[in-house]
């Protein structure tokens, strides 16, 4: 059962940090700021930012997921970096 818990916490932040990358990085090149973003789509979907950097328009993540539990609290933090399509031509 902890098994699958942290399986499912693990998917969520790695979730969370792919969505807020992707959200911080097309914010930026829409000329908005990058992290306010992430950290709008991050709590949408369950997690929180713990550090956000913008390099021009490429974004670097760390989210982390969290889950209260009878055994105690848990938490996982995932990283993730989105830039846009045009970096990689």
């Amino acid at each position: 059962m902890v098994a699958v818990l942290l399986l499912s916490l693990h998917q969520r932040a790695g979730q969370g940090a792919d969505f807020a990358a992707l959200a911080a990085s097309k914010a930026s090149v829409d000329g908005q700021e990058g992290c306010a973003a992430a950290r709008r789509i991050a709590k949408a979907n369950g997690t929180r930012i713990t550090s956000c950097r913008m390099d021009a328009e490429v974004a670097t993540v760390t989210a982390r997921a969290e889950i209260k539990t009878p055994l105690g609290a848990w938490g996982i933090r995932q990283r993730a970096r989105a830039a846009p399509s045009y970096y990689f031509e």
